[in-house]
């Protein structure tokens, strides 16, 4: 199932004001590798919904901010440190491109 499909199952009845919400207020971004729902909360990002690759959807958030939050489908909310989350996925690559664009 490609991810915005997976998205409107999730939200059922309400995917279509959820999504409306999110085209107002948020951030909405669609590939056939990933859908993220967003919102900008002080100093993160949280994350409303995603379905797809996480690499791939991170690239899409418009600026950075310090924060990612989200919640887990059991409740529990979870905050990450941007550059923690981006070394645990890019690895020292993430590391090693950041210097060279700063030293650039």
């Amino acid at each position: 199932m490609i991810p915005v499909n997976q998205a409107s199952a999730f939200f059922g009845d309400h995917f279509s004001e959820v999504l409306a919400d999110h085209l107002l207020t948020g951030y909405v971004f669609s590939t056939p590798d990933c859908f993220l729902l967003g919102k900008r909360q002080e100093d993160a990002w949280f994350i409303t919904y995603l379905a797809g690759d996480l690499g791939s959807a991170l690239q899409f958030i418009p600026f950075p901010l310090p924060y990612l939050t989200f919640q887990r489908d059991n409740g529990e909310l979870r905050r990450y440190k941007s550059e923690s989350l981006t070394r645990k996925l890019y690895g020292k690559q993430a590391e090693r491109s950041k210097r060279t664009t700063k030293e650039g």
